[in-house]
């Protein structure tokens, strides 16, 4: 009986973990990881066009300062090897939901995936999905995983 107890209470510890909301920061970022597969065309289905919806995912977030294309050996769709300072990691809970208090500066941001980390989002000097936080200050952002999508 206490195992099935202590089961059902580190079951419970787990999915409270997953799905508590982010603290609340001061400044920083805060964000949302969104997968997206399949087939992304805009469709028209009942009275209004609409475009596909993706769906928050759970994944573990790399932050780097600012790292160009030419700082990291490119695999397909995906990085490794990534020649710049690792800031932090932070993951999103299972809503998508993410927030990590960071001081002011430029970072790069990409997301853990099995094949390795993945960004899709570059600025017009080959940086990897840049953002910017400045003092007292949290910059919102939206992480798109769509490499299994079509457009």
């Amino acid at each position: 009986m206490i195992q099935y107890l202590q089961i059902a209470l580190l079951l419970f510890g787990f999915s409270y973990c997953a799905n508590k909301p982010p603290v609340q920061i001061p400044q920083g970022i805060r964000g949302k990881v969104i997968w997206f597969e399949g087939n992304m065309m805009p469709t028209i289905g009942g009275k209004t066009p609409g475009m596909p919806k993706g769906k928050p995912i759970q994944r573990e977030i790399y932050i780097y300062a600012l790292t160009n294309r030419d700082q990291t050996v490119i695999s397909g769709r995906f990085f490794s090897k990534i020649n710049n300072e690792l800031i932090t990691t932070v993951q999103s809970n299972q809503k998508g939901v993410f927030s990590v208090e960071l001081t002011p500066g430029k970072y790069s941001i990409m997301v853990k995936e099995d094949k390795g980390l993945y960004a899709n989002l570059f600025d017009g000097l080959g940086n990897i999905h840049p953002v910017e936080v400045q003092a007292d200050k949290v910059t919102e952002i939206i992480i798109k995983v769509d490499y299994q999508a079509a457009y």
